[in-house]
């Protein structure tokens, strides 16, 4: 009897130990991801303020321009079937909101790569360095710049007309 427990004691710390290290592996591989899809995001977003400022003359871009052109971003990239992080966009009372882009920006105040100036965001020349090491997805830089583009092309003097019309 005694050997029996013994024996069956030792099976179940081993399969205890098992499952604890396939949680943790599990948990390490999850944060990972989490941890990529914020480096893109912030990609995203820096390539969109810098085509964006460097398109408009004065160099900086409205609050509510960049969330309108990072969902237009996202939009266009889920119809080509690209896998962007998702920035969870909602609108609410006639304003579109996103907590993930809010989360990304406010780092990006706090690490002084963009300054805010009234309602506008001006990107800083460190903002490049989110860019420079780090090898961004060709097809997502390229909806962008083509975004920009087409962003500039239709409404040159208020592009957010346009688009604050789908939300009323």
């Amino acid at each position: 009897m005694r050997i029996k427990n013994i024996i069956l004691s030792i099976l179940a710390g081993g399969s205890l130990a098992v499952g604890g290290s396939l949680a943790y592996r599990r948990r390490k591989r999850r944060l990972e991801e989490t941890r990529r899809d914020r480096e893109r995001m912030r990609q995203i977003v820096a390539l969109a303020l810098l085509e964006l400022a460097g398109e408009n003359t004065e160099g900086r871009v409205s609050a509510s321009e960049i969330y309108f052109f990072v969902w237009i971003v996202e939009r266009v990239a889920r119809r080509h079937e690209l896998d962007i992080p998702s920035f969870n966009f909602e609108a609410k009372q006639g304003m579109l909101t996103s907590s993930k882009l809010t989360f990304v920006l406010r780092q990006m105040l706090n690490e002084r790569l963009v300054r805010l100036d009234g309602n506008y965001l001006t990107p800083e020349p460190q903002l490049h360095s989110i860019l420079a090491g780090r090898e961004m997805d060709k097809e997502t830089a390229l909806i962008i710049e083509e975004t920009v583009a087409q962003w500039r092309a239709d409404f040159p003097d208020e592009p957010l007309v346009r688009f604050g019309q789908l939300f009323k």
